[in-house]
């Protein structure tokens, strides 16, 4: 039986609860540091072990925008199978261009697992700020795993949640 841990409902609600009225204003300096929490969803290729019976795992990430011009974003993903829990940590880098209420980001995600793979993902991608603190966004990646001596190049796309504070 699959038991994938999905967080992706109590994300939400947390979103909500902790938005205010200023979250809503478009008249905020968007040239300070700031910090949000996000969710990638779809993630197609995430597959753990590349064996389905694993399933689908969702990143939860951890946005930090350094004066509206470069993006870090740590986070990480947890399946839980048969007793077995198996942990993904990882972390992206990428340049922003900002036009508009659209944000232009392309760098890359750097990933390790305890499965003991690693992997290396050049990445483009876009995000649309529907309200100044929420964004919706999209990437696609060319994805290397290496593991032991082995190399696998994938393609990797998926949708991005974010909030920020």
């Amino acid at each position: 039986m699959k038991k994938t841990l999905s967080i992706i409902p109590a994300i939400m609600i947390i979103m909500l609860v902790i938005s205010n009225g200023r979250s809503f204003g478009q008249d905020e300096d968007n040239t300070k540091t700031q910090v949000g929490i996000g969710v990638s969803l779809l993630n197609l290729s995430d597959l753990i072990s590349f064996d389905e019976d694993y399933g689908l795992t969702n990143s939860i990430l951890f946005p930090i925008d350094i004066k509206n011009k470069v993006r870090f974003e740590p986070g990480f993903s947890l399946v839980s199978y048969d007793g077995d829990k198996y942990l993904t940590l990882g972390a992206g880098l990428f340049w922003k261009k900002p036009i508009g209420q659209y944000n232009l980001l392309f760098g890359s995600r750097f990933a390790i697992s305890t499965e003991k793979y690693k992997s290396i993902a050049p990445t483009i991608g876009g995000e649309y700020f529907f309200v100044k603190k929420f964004s919706l966004g999209a990437e696609a990646q060319i994805r290397g795993i290496f593991y032991d001596d082995e190399k696998t190049w994938m393609t990797n796309t998926s949708i991005i949640i974010r909030f920020f504070f």
